[in-house]
């Protein structure tokens, strides 16, 4: 938009200096008068871009995975401020290398300057986005309990010595398998998108091994019971 709105201006200006035959710098004064013009509008659409920047810049995807027993983002969340701030400084930029009509280019490297408790808010906004998505992190992380375990069947015999408890065990894991149906595809925290995909392929596949290890516990139960 700028560079349309830029080119426009200076077609009548270069059409309107070829009919009075006016040299380059008869010119300058009027180029220098429209790039404060421009620098008004243009400090006032870079403070209301900063405000809601951390919600505008391009999507920046990261999806949960598990790992050696550890629910893990990839890419980490290091990166992630990494991919983040590189967006943010693309935008907070633009004015050090914008130029105008190049009637008075230097004015508009003030604007970051003039603005900077907007750069801050951008940057504390960033910080806690990225503190946002550690949580939730963490947060899943509970549902992965079943995952360290090393020897489900022993864990599972130890802990279940009855039909109530399996009966017990067996309606938790139900009540598990529909709480993970209400957790999204993709978290979206601003910018950034979190697939659940995969963790949830991993969740259920704890539950099922958590369930077959309940049936095979029950079995042994009983044929023991049988023996007696």
């Amino acid at each position: 938009v700028w560079k349309t709105r830029l080119a426009q201006i200076l077609k009548v200006i270069d059409e309107t200096a070829a009919v009075c035959n006016c040299q380059p710098e008869d010119v300058l004064p009027w180029k220098a008068h429209w790039d404060h013009q421009i620098f008004k509008a243009m400090e006032i659409q870079y403070a209301f871009g900063l405000e809601s920047l951390n919600e505008q810049i391009s999507e920046i995807k990261a999806e949960l995975t598990y790992s050696s027993k550890q629910l893990q983002l990839r890419p980490p969340l290091e990166e992630l401020r990494a991919s983040y701030y590189k967006e943010i400084r693309s935008f907070m930029g633009l004015p050090l290398t914008f130029k105008g009509l190049e009637g008075a280019p230097h004015i508009f490297r003030t604007i970051p300057d003039r603005n900077l408790q907007g750069l801050q808010a951008v940057f504390d906004k960033g910080e806690q986005l990225l503190e946002k998505v550690g949580a939730l992190q963490h947060e899943l992380m509970d549902w992965m309990v079943v995952g360290g375990v090393a020897d489900i069947e022993a864990f599972v015999e130890e802990r279940v010595q009855s039909v109530a408890d399996f009966d017990a065990n067996l309606k938790t894991i139900k009540s598990k398998r529909k709480e993970i149906e209400k957790v999204p595809d993709a978290i979206k925290i601003d910018c950034v998108t979190v697939s659940t995909i995969l963790f949830k392929s991993v969740f259920e596949q704890h539950l099922d091994r958590l369930t077959d290890a309940l049936l095979l516990s029950i079995k042994r139960q009983t044929s023991k019971d049988i023996r007696a």
